[in-house]
């Protein structure tokens, strides 16, 4: 485990994981397409799993294979209005959560390593903050790293009420929009932070 595993369960910290999307440009399922000897699903929970002793998936109501597999190492939360856009997924995954801090993630994002979860995640012990962002900020570039907004973005529990209310294809950007004042933003050397599976090419990009 994270060396900052335990320290983030006795804050309260944890993360919810979106996984109930339908994925239409990959052509299949692209949550349990091969990745190496495992599957994008389960790399991505593995590395949260290093760092989260709280960690929530969201799927549908019919993955139910799925959710038995990933079950072992998250707690499984079902929707039946994925169709409707993330933001109802969104707001399932924060139904009677009581933690301080819940960092959003997406079950697609198999590439972004258990050092930069912890790095973003440490953050909310010390800010004062509402919202986490991670920006992505390679090495010897002049790129503008707010261009390069990544996952998970961290939410302080006085937004959860307002999570809950969210719906439509907008997830919790609106929130973002409205509270920019608000957000750390987390510089990370990681491309794993934007990097998600939208095509099977995308698989290519493992390391």
């Amino acid at each position: 485990m994270s060396a900052a595993y335990q320290i983030l369960k006795n804050a309260q910290v944890g993360a919810v994981i979106l996984g109930a999307g339908f994925g239409r440009r990959f052509g299949s399922d692209k949550r349990v397409a091969a990745l190496g000897n495992t599957t994008v699903a389960a790399q991505t929970v593995r590395h949260y799993c290093e760092v989260f002793a709280r960690l929530k998936v969201v799927l549908k109501t019919e993955d139910t294979a799925l959710a038995e597999l990933l079950g072992q190492h998250a707690e499984i939360i079902f929707t039946d209005q994925s169709h409707l856009g993330m933001g109802h997924s969104l707001a399932a995954g924060f139904a009677n959560l009581d933690w301080q801090w819940a960092f959003v993630g997406l079950l697609d994002m198999p590439f972004l390593r258990p050092a930069s979860l912890e790095k973003v995640a440490l953050t909310a012990l010390n800010t004062q903050q509402k919202i986490i962002r991670p920006v992505f900020t390679p090495q010897q570039t002049n790129q503008d790293a707010t261009t390069l907004q990544g996952h998970p973005i961290g939410l302080h529990s006085s937004l959860f009420a307002q999570v809950r209310q969210s719906s439509g294809d907008k997830g919790a950007r609106w929130l973002l929009q409205e509270n920019q004042s608000a957000i750390t933003d987390v510089s990370i050397d990681d491309p794993g932070i934007i990097m998600d599976v939208d095509q099977p090419k995308d698989l290519l990009q493992q390391s």
